[in-house]
């Protein structure tokens, strides 16, 4: 389910000020004090211990993640 339509089923309208596809910028505003995020699990394990609070998100949600290397 969208993160959109997850909130309006529970009657929660969201006040989205900033908006970012990069987890790192997130993370980074969040520490700042510009507000609260979803990420990804991976993203909650690189940045534990930096000062921010990681909490389950209930329901779950099937995130899309892609993946490179190099040859």
């Amino acid at each position: 389910m969208h993160i959109d339509a997850l909130f309006a089923s529970y009657g929660i309208e969201r006040r989205l000020q900033v908006e970012t596809q990069v987890s790192v910028g997130v993370c980074a505003m969040v520490a700042t004090g510009l507000g609260v995020s979803l990420v990804d699990p991976i993203t909650a394990l690189e940045h534990r211990g930096g000062g921010l609070t990681f909490l389950p998100f209930e329901p779950g949600m099937v995130m899309d993640h892609g993946s490179g290397r190099s040859e």
